[in-house]
């Protein structure tokens, strides 16, 4: 609770929720990060400032993902898809670069003696030979991945603590760079 109400306090423009009937179905929180923070390697508690978005800066670059989650009941309605559009939303309205975050491998431990490495399993991905839900889900979304972060969240245990930095450039910003 703490955690949200300093999400709240740092960047009330990135806190959103999906509500159904009058029952909250989902959550995304975003904050602003500085360029150089956001494309170096981290991990969650890092970027988050332990998860109370402490290191949200008004003046920053990129709009950093910090979480999403939808009530497994209601994954079909897509609101993940639409949590990813108001990410996309802000990042245009606030003139960022672009949104980053790090995407979970939902099936790497049970794929590891496969793929062998967290890389390989993101080759695998992107050769198609894997379809992660997640992975799939934010690639059709027009992300690209960066690059893997270890030890991102050390208790996701689907994804042996690993994650797959990403980033989505806003097409406003990209076309401004080339004039």
């Amino acid at each position: 609770e703490e955690q949200l109400l300093g999400h709240i306090h740092h960047f009330p423009e990135g806190q959103l929720v999906a509500e159904y009937n009058g029952q909250i179905v989902g959550y995304c929180a975003s904050m602003i990060v500085l360029e150089q923070l956001a494309m170096q390697k981290h991990t969650w508690q890092q970027i988050t400032g332990n998860g109370y978005c402490s290191t949200h800066n008004p003046k920053g670059d990129y709009l950093y993902g910090v979480d999403v989650f939808v009530d497994p009941d209601f994954r079909k309605m897509r609101i993940g898809e639409r949590f990813y559009k108001m990410r996309h939303h802000l990042c245009k309205k606030f003139n960022l670069k672009g949104v980053i975050f790090a995407g979970r491998m939902s099936l790497l431990k049970q794929k590891i003696a496969e793929v062998k490495t967290p890389e390989g399993y993101l080759q695998a991905v992107l050769e198609k030979k894997i379809r992660d839900p997640v992975l799939n889900f934010q690639l059709r979304l027009g992300y690209k991945p960066l690059g893997i972060l270890k030890n991102y969240l050390p208790l996701d245990d689907s994804s042996l603590g690993n994650a797959v930095h990403m980033i989505w450039k806003n097409p406003k910003e990209s076309i401004e760079e080339t004039l």
